[in-house]
C-alpha cells in the first residue's frame, strides 16, 4: 500500500495515525500500537496490549521517517518503568 511505501512493511495507517503491524524491538512498542512521529520532534503512541501511552515533545527536527535514537530511548524507558 502507499502507507507501507512511506512507513515501512511493518507499519500501516489507520484513522490518521500510524499502526504497528509487528512488535518494534528497537522502541519496545508492541504490535497494535498506534500513534505518530512528527517531523518537528514529537511522538505519541498508545499500546493497548501493554496498557501504556506516552507523548514526547522536543524541538529536534527529524531527518528520517523511522524512529530516531532519542525516540527509541524514550519508549524503552517508558516500558521499563524508569
Amino acid at each position: 500500500t502507499s502507507a507501507q511505501a512511506f512507513l515501512g512493511a511493518d507499519r500501516s495507517w489507520g484513522l490518521m495515525v500510524e499502526v504497528l503491524l509487528q512488535d518494534a524491538p528497537e522502541s519496545s512498542l508492541g504490535a497494535g500500537s498506534f500513534g505518530w512521529m512528527g517531523g518537528s520532534g514529537t511522538t505519541a503512541y498508545v499500546d493497548p496490549g501493554a496498557g501504556l501511552m506516552g507523548a514526547l515533545f522536543t524541538q529536534r527536527a527529524m531527518d528520517t521517517n523511522r524512529p530516531t535514537a532519542y525516540y527509541n530511548a524514550f519508549w524503552q524507558a517508558l516500558y521499563s518503568g524508569a
